[in-house]
């Protein structure tokens, strides 16, 4: 999603702008029929229990608002002006921020995830990230669910009215007075002590359960 640099770098302006598109958000749940389907799990055993909830990137922006879950919840987003500005969206659905996406970042951004698991927050990440390539995994998410223990849902939204950004996620504005799908499916378990060969065979389960809830999504939005 290219945004104008000059205005995101202004705080106030970025501020300003991350409250007006989360209004912007609410507006249009608010106005929209909204549906949540679980695809063949039952997530009443996950209301309370924590969770890494990975969702890609073209699909953020309405994900972190709808929480099904009952617990907090923190984010890495990215520290360039784009991820700033996604990120000050979604702060204002109370979701606690980590900034970590630069090489420098990258150590203190993982204690940072870890201390907020020990808080007992759910955690949100988009595995393909800030820059991509689109809708593939940046292995960082299983470290993150091996070392930690929670297991990953995987979720996804479509909105039959939607404006597309011509990027490389293909970011997508849902519109109001709209029809919304969400679609989690299958929680994903990862092992405390996995082979690097293992961590390639989970990528790709959860690159297929993240296609499965984008296309359900896309798929019920337009019956």
């Amino acid at each position: 999603m290219r945004l104008d640099r000059k205005i995101i770098r202004s705080e106030f302006v970025r501020n300003l702008a991350c409250k007006l598109v989360y209004f912007y958000i609410k507006f249009t749940l608010f106005t929209s029929k909204v549906r949540i389907i679980y695809d063949d799990f039952d997530f009443t055993q996950y209301e309370y229990k924590q969770s890494i909830y990975a969702t890609w990137h073209g699909r953020v922006m309405i994900m972190p608002i709808i929480n099904p879950s009952k617990l907090p919840s923190s984010a890495i987003v990215s520290d360039h002006n784009d991820g700033r500005l996604i990120g000050g969206v979604i702060k204002n659905a109370g979701v606690k921020l980590i900034f970590g996406s630069s090489n420098r970042r990258r150590i203190t951004a993982l204690k940072e995830i870890m201390d907020f698991i020990k808080q007992g927050y759910n955690f949100l990440i988009t595995p393909d990230g800030p820059r991509g390539p689109a809708r593939e995994i940046d292995g960082a998410i299983i470290n993150i669910a091996s070392s930690s223990g929670l297991p990953i849902i995987p979720g996804s939204c479509s909105s039959k009215h939607a404006k597309f950004f011509n990027s490389w996620d293909n970011f997508m504005l849902p519109l109001p007075f709209s029809e919304i799908v969400i679609v989690f499916t299958e929680p994903l378990i990862i092992p405390k002590s996995i082979a690097p060969e293992e961590k390639e065979k989970y990528n790709i389960i959860l690159q297929g359960r993240l296609n499965k809830a984008t296309d359900l999504a896309d798929k019920y939005c337009h019956e």
